[in-house]
């Protein structure tokens, strides 16, 4: 799920709306990750406060500037990793 670090506006709306639609609506077995966005514009959201937001919510936290790039490939790889992994642990549940 991403937010606008330059907007605690957004933040909020990711708390208030998204993310109760996500849980309403997503699988059970979904590994969400909380995303700070536009880490390259003025900011409203300090990475500590994403960061707590993000625990709070039960995820994990990473900040990104996609119009530089900055930080977009870790999030990609952050995510692919969590998935690996839980792949790995259903399957060994199943055998």
């Amino acid at each position: 799920m991403v937010f606008d670090v330059g907007s605690s506006a957004s933040l909020a709306s990711l708390r208030a709306r998204w993310l109760p639609e996500l849980k309403r609506c997503g699988e059970p077995t979904l590994l969400p990750l909380m995303v700070g966005n536009k880490t390259d514009l003025t900011r409203e959201v300090s990475t500590a406060e994403g960061q707590a937001a993000a625990e709070e919510c039960g995820m994990s936290y990473m900040e990104t500037s996609a119009e530089s790039g900055e930080g977009v490939g870790e999030a990609f790889n952050a995510i692919l990793t969590e998935v690996y992994h839980y792949r790995r642990h259903m399957e060994a549940a199943r055998t």
